[in-house]
């Protein structure tokens, strides 16, 4: 495609404009070979035979998307080849699984093996460590970190600026195996430990923290660190912030 052709064109997912041109192979003003990119939600685009890819994610050949970066991979950056969406390189050795009808922001980092469920939800910059199992309909806000081993069901709702620690669960029944589902909500800059169990229909105040181990079966008021079994009000977050602070420097 000419190059004026390619500077008019914009991000079919988040209609950002200009994009990034990177050429492989171009002669007299045609690129036959490169890829568009996206510096909004970093995404990149391949440019093959003079066609520039530009399909929504659901609609990608992921297979052929790898093959390109495979053949270009030292004629192209790295922030397309290493860190590139849908899918970087390395996502060839890495059997994650996604569901078509999840919506991903931009930035996010999804580690190996994790599995994201239909119809749920990922807010931007989030980071799933490895085998977290993110189950159908389930919201997650921007920056929050959710580590390894993690098991979040159906329904649940996590706020902005959460951090999961390793292997703690969420729960959605209340008296297992019944057909009544309820989830867990998770409010914004909450803190959980690892290892860590919450009950089907809690919510977890905001800027509240639940300790490693915990399990938690009734309501955690905001600004609140609770620990033990049952989970109880140990002290305030304050106090937990100071107590960060006094480690960070020690």
């Amino acid at each position: 495609m000419n190059k004026k052709m390619l500077d008019i064109l914009a991000c079919p997912i988040c209609k950002h404009h200009p994009l990034e041109e990177f050429d492989v192979s171009v002669k007299d003003e045609l690129v036959y070979e490169g890829a568009l990119f996206c510096v909004e939600c970093s995404r990149y685009f391949p440019i093959t035979e003079e066609i520039p890819i530009m399909l929504p994610d659901e609609l990608r050949d992921k297979k052929q998307d790898i093959e390109f970066l495979e053949k270009y991979s030292k004629a192209l950056p790295e922030k397309i080849v290493k860190n590139g969406n849908p899918w970087p390189l390395w996502a060839k050795l890495v059997n994650n699984f996604i569901s078509e009808n999840a919506k991903i922001g931009s930035n996010v980092k999804i580690c190996h093996f994790a599995y994201i469920g239909d119809n749920t939800e990922i807010g931007d910059n989030v980071k799933i460590g490895s085998l977290a199992h993110i189950d159908y309909d389930v919201q997650i806000g921007e920056n929050t970190m959710i580590e390894g081993l993690v098991y979040i069901p159906p329904m649940s709702r996590i706020g902005k600026n959460v951090f999961i620690g390793p292997s703690a669960s969420l729960t959605n029944d209340t008296f297992p195996p019944s057909e009544k589902l309820i989830g867990v909500t998770i409010e914004d800059n909450v803190i959980i430990g690892s290892g860590a169990v919450i009950k089907a229909g809690v919510t977890i105040g905001k800027n509240s923290v639940v300790a490693m181990g915990a399990v938690v079966t009734k309501d955690v008021d905001p600004d609140t660190v609770v620990m033990g079994v049952p989970a109880k009000p140990s002290y305030s977050r304050e106090e937990y912030d100071k107590k960060q602070l006094n480690w960070k420097n020690n």
